[in-house]
C-alpha cells in the first residue's frame, strides 16, 4: 500500500494504476485499489486501513441481511448477518488489513444478486445486472478463493434454474453478467495467473496451521457461542426434515438452496483436505452457508419455536462479548522497527542488506522493511532460516551472514505456539553466541521493541578504517 501511494505521487495516478498489474503478482489487486483513496488522502496509516476493513465488514453484513431477508423472516436475517460480522474468522481478518475484506463484499454481492434473480425474477433490471457484474469482478480481483466459491454457485444457478424452467431472460442475465464480470478481470489474470495460483497452492500446504479442523472451526471460524447456535440449528432442522423436503418442491427455493450449497461445499472441502487450517481462508464460505441456513430455518419454522428468538439474540450478545474479550486479552505485539533504520543511518548504511533469524507477527521481512518503504527508500531484508527448511545448516547460515551488512535476532524470544513460532526462534541464542566470536561484526546493539520490551540484538559489520 505504501508503494502504491509513493508511485502515485511520483508517477501520477493513471500510470500507477497501470502498474498494479505487475506489483504483488500473487495477490489480486482489489484490496489495494479499494484502500488507495484513503491511503492517498491520509497516508498509509494502519489504523485507517483497519477501520476501512471494519466498515466494509459492516457493509457486507448489511448485504447479507438484504439477501437473507428475501428468503426468511426479519429476525432470522438479522441473526445471520450479526453472526457473520461477529464470527471469529471474518472479524479477525477485518481487524487486520489484508485481502479478505473486499472478498467478503464481492461474495456477499454475488449471492445477493443470485438470490434476487431466483426470488424476484420480475425485478431483474439493469441495476441488478450491473451489481452482478461488479460483484463477480470484485470477487475475482480479491482472491483466488473466490473462484471455488463463486463459479460453482453460478453454474448451479444456471443448471438448476434451467431444469426448474426459470425464464430464459433470467438465465441469460445471470450468465452474461457473470461472464462480463470475469472478462473485466482478464487484464490482471492474463499477466499474473501463474503467480496467483502458485501462491494459492503454497498457502494450501502451509504446515504452520495444520491444526485439527473441527476444534479449530469451533474456536476460530465461529467462536463458541455461534458454534453452539449452529449445533442447535442443525438439531432443529433434523427434527423438521419432512417440512424441508416439502419446501424444496418449489423451484425458487431449490435454486437458492442449490446455489448456496454449490458455493459453500467446494471451499470447505478444499480447506479440509489441505494442510493449512487457518479458518480465515474458509471464512467466505460462511456467506452462502448463512443464506442457505436462513432459508432452511424459515421453511422449517424454527423461528416459531418458543424461545428461539431469545436464544439467538442471547447468542449474538455472548459472541460479541467473547470477541471483545479476545481482542482485549490478545498478546499480539507490534514492533516498531524505526530504531533499526536510525541505527543503520548512523552507520552510514542507506540501503543495507539485513539478515535476520527468528519469526513473529512483527518480525518478518515486510515488518522489518516497513520504515524504509514508508520513506521511499530501499532495504534488502531476508530470513536466514525457517523451520520449514528442515534442520538448520550453520555452514549455510555462515555464508549468508558473510553477505550481510546487518544481522538481527531476538535471543530469549519464543513467539506464538499456534503459529509454530518457537520452532523458528529456537536457534536465536546460538546465533548470538556465534556472531559474538566473529571479528567481522561489532558487539551487538540492544533494542527493546513492542509493549513487552522484547530484547532484540543488532550486529553491524565492521567498516574498514
Amino acid at each position: 500500500m505504501v508503494q502504491e501511494v509513493q508511485d502515485a505521487r511520483d508517477l501520477g495516478v493513471l500510470r500507477a494504476a497501470k502498474m498494479v498489474r505487475w506489483t504483488d503478482s500473487g495477490r489480486p489487486p482489489a484490496y489495494r485499489v479499494a484502500a488507495f483513496p484513503l491511503a492517498e488522502a491520509f497516508g498509509p496509516n494502519l489504523r485507517m486501513l483497519r477501520a476501512l476493513c471494519l466498515v466494509v465488514l459492516l457493509l457486507t453484513s448489511a448485504v447479507i441481511y438484504r439477501a437473507a431477508r428475501l428468503v426468511s423472516e426479519q429476525s432470522v436475517a438479522a441473526v445471520g448477518a450479526a453472526c457473520f460480522a461477529l464470527s471469529y474468522a471474518p472479524l479477525w481478518a477485518s481487524a487486520h488489513f489484508g485481502t479478505d475484506y473486499v472478498l467478503y463484499l464481492g461474495t456477499a454481492g454475488l449471492y445477493s444478486c443470485l438470490v434476487s434473480y431466483a426470488v424476484r425474477p420480475a425485478n431483474a433490471d439493469a441495476w441488478l445486472w450491473a451489481g452482478l457484474v461488479a460483484s463477480v469482478a470484485l470477487g475475482a480481483l480479491s482472491k483466488v478463493s473466490f473462484l471455488p466459491i463463486g463459479l460453482p454457485a453460478i453454474l448451479a444457478f444456471l443448471v438448476v434454474g434451467w431444469r426448474g424452467r426459470f425464464a430464459k431472460r433470467v438465465l441469460w442475465l445471470v450468465g452474461t453478467g457473470a461472464a462480463t464480470g470475469l472478462l473485466v478481470t482478464v487484464p490482471w489474470w492474463s499477466v499474473n495467473y501463474r503467480a496467483a495460483m502458485s501462491l494459492a497452492q503454497f498457502a494450501s500446504g502451509f504446515v504452520r496451521h495444520d491444526f485439527p479442523w473441527l476444534t479449530e472451526s469451533f474456536w476460530r471460524l465461529f467462536g463458541p457461542p455461534v458454534a453452539a447456535l449452529v449445533v442447535l440449528l442443525a438439531v432443529a432442522l433434523a427434527q423438521r426434515r419432512q417440512l424441508l423436503r416439502q419446501a424444496m418442491s418449489s423451484s425458487q427455493r431449490l435454486v437458492v438452496f442449490s446455489t448456496c450449497v454449490a458455493g459453500a461445499v467446494p471451499l470447505f472441502l478444499l480447506h479440509f483436505v489441505g494442510s493449512n487450517h487457518n479458518m480465515r481462508l474458509v471464512s467466505p464460505a460462511l456467506i452462502p452457508s448463512i443464506l442457505g441456513a436462513s432459508l432452511l430455518a424459515h421453511e422449517a419454522g424454527v423461528v416459531r419455536v418458543r424461545g428461539a428468538v431469545a436464544i439467538a439474540g442471547t447468542v449474538v450478545v455472548l459472541q460479541g462479548a467473547y470477541m471483545i474479550h479476545h481482542f482485549e486479552t490478545s498478546t499480539i505485539d507490534l514492533w516498531d522497527w524505526d530504531p533499526l533504520l536510525e541505527l543503520c543511518d548512523q552507520h552510514g548504511l542507506r540501503d543495507p542488506v539485513v539478515k535476520h533469524l527468528g519469526q513473529a507477527i512483527a518480525f518478518n521481512p515486510p515488518a522489518v522493511s516497513y520504515p524504509w518503504i514508508r520513506r521511499g527508500r530501499t532495504v534488502h531484508d531476508s530470513w536466514l532460516w525457517r523451520f520449514e527448511q528442515g534442520p538448520i545448516d550453520w555452514d549455510r547460515i555462515g555464508r549468508e551472514v558473510s553477505t550481510a551488512d546487518v544481522v538481527v535476532t531476538a535471543p530469549g524470544y519464543t513467539g506464538d505456539p499456534d503459529d509454530k513460532e518457537p520452532l523458528d526462534n529456537q536457534h536465536n541464542a546460538e546465533l548470538v553466541s556465534r556472531l559474538e566470536t566473529l571479528s567481522a561484526f561489532e558487539p551487538p546493539t540492544e533494542l527493546r521493541l513492542g509493549r513487552f520490551d522484547t530484547r532484540v540484538l543488532v550486529f553491524f559489520r565492521r567498516r574498514a578504517r
